[in-house]
């Protein structure tokens, strides 16, 4: 998903800053990147369980108020 993600904004960039703009103003440009990309965590010295840990944690708790089924978040991840 980050990869897909990354092309995407190669894509929109070298078409210029206008034919981006106009084209999000019609629901199309370019994509928005996945929340769970976007999480801040202090996962220094961490191990792979620990990581795995905090995010489960980050995303139980994100901004929307609402648990986002573990699968989802490891289908997410695994992109």
């Amino acid at each position: 998903m980050l990869s897909e993600w990354m092309a995407d904004q190669v894509y929109w960039k070298k078409l210029g800053e206008k034919e981006s703009a106009e084209a999000t103003l019609h629901s199309k440009g370019p994509k928005e990147l996945s929340w769970i990309w976007k999480i801040e965590l202090d996962l220094s010295g961490e191990t792979v369980e620990g990581v795995a840990g905090a995010v489960a944690e980050a995303v139980e708790s994100n901004s929307t108020g609402m648990a986002m089924p573990r699968r989802a978040v490891n289908d997410e991840t695994k992109k």
